[in-house]
């Protein structure tokens, strides 16, 4: 294990002591079976050379927002939606099923959806305010009179001291890990057995992610530090430390070999996550003359790197997209630390940037020309598509409230899901974008959504699309959360 300072490695072992389960790397020097036979357990190809065990790439940076920095945004627009906030009645319950009745008594701040579907039933997690995270049955259709059906919870998870910020399942779907605000991680299999607790972080853990090949945890912090954690036994491996606040966003890089941090400190960081070393800086600030962000950077994406690192080890060019609390959103060179500037257009200044995001990207893929356009969705209740090539919006979609939650549909390109204080969800298809002359001229049309889902009586705080984007489910300051059919 390292240090904050990143001083030492996850390789290292004292000669006299039996080998650690903790991560082997597969790198030029290492091989599996090597590794293996020294007794180290490979958990994950942080390379990303194991073609074998590639799998679907991480979904987590697509909403990496700070749960109370999402409920001041709201709060700035539409009244307090901790708890008391708007209430809303809708005109009809769209979901298929409801994750209520109770069994969280307070705002649900995250769920998410087992990547393995039955016929008859889907699994789901949530996790909210009240400090318990809820395993769930979900009936795959309605109720026998045509209402949503009830889920079924399977089991309460009180590992946590105070409120839960997200709740993740593996890409395999075998774990399921809680962030929580009492500063750690935890583990449990999808039947709700504990494996394991990660601790370590001296504040409260914002996001968790998984790497997309295996079974390593990233979270980031209050206490201005990332901590990457072996999710079998709870074991730090890295801490990623050299931001100087706290740390917001942040997500494994699509291919598995680098890390991506954004903070308060107006910066974003790429890491080594073998030696936890800060590979480049994007630093904004006051100083920063506009280069780079200015305020708080509240989310991040990359995209997959066109090429691959040159025999020379020249780092490839990875495009990074980022959004702040001022209201901008940057595309940046993140390799290199070299940003391209504000993208023009899009949101109004004083409203946040809750979510960015590129493409979902092909399953597997090492390599992948650049995007064409990436999105972005703030509080100023604009759905933003940008033209990354001439880094300025394309289109632009409106919500009459803010919006918190943003995804990319993973397999229909085009089609994006939005949801916020509203309480509506809304489906949109752009395939087929309005120019900027017609948008002018009928804005209305333009923010007509392809489909909208309606049920929730407060605020959606967390969005999640199912792997194989059959259903959707949101969780709500309404203390509940709803599954929802994607019938496209």
């Amino acid at each position: 294990m390292s240090d904050p300072s990143g001083s030492s490695s996850a390789l290292d072992v004292d000669e006299d002591e039996t080998a650690p389960e903790i991560l082997a790397v597969v790198d030029d020097e290492f091989t599996t079976q090597s590794i293996q036979d020294a007794g180290l357990r490979v958990l994950a190809d942080l390379e990303g050379q194991d073609d074998d065990d590639d799998e679907e790439d991480d979904k987590d940076g697509e909403h990496d927002d700070d749960v109370e920095d999402v409920i001041m945004d709201v709060d700035d627009v539409d009244g307090d939606v901790d708890g008391d906030g708007e209430t809303f009645t809708p005109d009809r319950d769209d979901a298929t099923a409801i994750l209520g009745d109770n069994a969280h008594t307070a705002s649900v701040f995250a769920v998410d959806v087992h990547p393995v579907a039955t016929a008859q039933m889907r699994v789901a997690a949530t996790g909210g305010g009240d400090d318990v995270a809820v395993l769930w049955q979900v009936p795959t259709s309605r109720a026998t009179d045509g209402t949503p059906a009830r889920g079924n919870p399977t089991a309460r998870l009180t590992s946590h001291a105070d409120s839960i910020s997200m709740v993740r399942y593996n890409t395999a779907g075998t774990l399921l890990a809680t962030a929580g605000l009492d500063g750690k991680l935890c583990v449990f299999t999808v039947e709700g057995e504990h494996v394991a607790t990660c601790e370590g972080p001296g504040g409260g853990c914002e996001w968790l992610t998984w790497h997309p090949r295996g079974d390593v945890l990233l979270c980031g912090c209050e206490d201005f530090t990332a901590w990457m954690f072996n999710a079998k036994d709870g074991l730090c491996m890295n801490v990623f430390s050299g931001h100087s606040n706290a740390v917001g966003c942040g997500k494994f890089t699509r291919d598995g070999k680098r890390i991506l941090t954004g903070a308060s400190d107006t910066s974003v960081r790429l890491w080594d996550p073998r030696t936890a070393a800060c590979l480049s800086t994007l630093q904004g600030g006051a100083t920063s003359a506009g280069a780079f962000h200015e305020g708080d950077v509240l989310c991040c994406d990359d995209a997959l790197p066109a090429d691959v690192p040159s025999d020379a080890g020249v780092e490839p060019t990875r495009l990074c997209i980022s959004g702040g609390a001022e209201g901008l959103v940057y595309l940046s060179d993140v390799s290199r630390g070299s940003s391209f500037g504000a993208m023009t257009g899009g949101h109004e200044n004083g409203y946040s940037v809750e979510v960015v995001a590129f493409p979902p990207t092909p399953v597997g893929a090492a390599t992948a020309p650049a995007p064409r356009f990436a999105a972005s969705a703030g509080t100023d209740g604009k759905l933003v598509v940008w033209d990354v090539e001439r880094t300025s919006e394309w289109t632009i979609k409106r919500h009459p409230h803010a919006i918190t939650c943003m995804q990319w549909h993973p397999s229909h390109e085009g089609l994006v899901l939005t949801a916020g204080a509203d309480a509506v969800i809304r489906l949109w298809d752009l395939r087929a974008p309005t120019e900027a002359a017609a948008l002018a001229a009928a804005p209305a049309a333009a923010d007509v959504p392809l489909r909208e889902y309606k049920g929730h009586t407060k605020a959606i705080l967390d969005l999640r699309v199912s792997q194989d984007g059959g259903i959707f489910a949101t969780a709500s300051d309404d203390h509940t959360a709803r599954i929802y059919e994607l019938a496209l």
